[in-house]
């Protein structure tokens, strides 16, 4: 195929398949959390003893696990590690905003999302069916969905300052 027809493969309509205002924040959504899971990878790599970084070995294992399981094996080398390693004892307190943060995200990134153009308002359908069949809608903003980027990035900067001793504040610290 041509450059000039691959190039118009590659432009995608505006608004398409919802307006670009939310891609941009799906987008941050997806981009963030690459960096909480690539942090927890590297993290688990680091708490196993490994720092050559050419050890491809602990990518080996995380590469087939899914998030879930990634936190349980990081917070099992926590709680075996904490007690020589005293900077890791609030360890389930980065575990829960970590699981925060993923339900947020899994909430938006496996739903569903409708924009109904005529009312200018982005639906999220979530479906139940435990018991009876139940669909409901939720109006959805963009604010909606930069909160979550701001959970997971919160989320990762707890992990990093756990495991490294920092006192990085993040880009959205706490008020208090």
């Amino acid at each position: 195929m041509p450059y000039s027809q691959k190039k118009s493969l590659l432009e995608m309509p505006k608004d398409w398949p919802l307006p670009d205002h939310y891609l941009l924040e799906l987008g941050r959504i997806a981009a963030t959390w690459s960096v909480l899971e690539g942090s927890l990878n590297l993290y688990i790599k680091k708490l196993l003893g490994i720092n050559d970084p050419d050890d491809a070995r602990p990518q080996i294992i995380t590469t087939h696990m899914n998030f879930k399981q990634k936190q349980d094996a990081f917070g099992t080398l926590c709680d075996i590690l904490k007690d020589s390693h005293p900077g890791l004892k609030d360890y389930q307190a980065v575990i829960a905003a970590m699981n925060k943060a993923a339900k947020a995200r899994n909430k938006y990134v496996h739903g569903s999302l409708h924009y109904d153009p005529e009312t200018a308002n982005l639906l999220l359908s979530s479906v139940s069916a435990r018991g009876s069949f139940k669909v409901t809608f939720v109006p959805t903003t963009v604010e909606d969905l930069k909160g979550v980027s701001v959970l997971i990035h919160k989320a990762s900067v707890a992990l990093h300052n756990l495991v490294t001793g920092s006192k990085h504040p993040g880009l959205f610290p706490t008020q208090a």
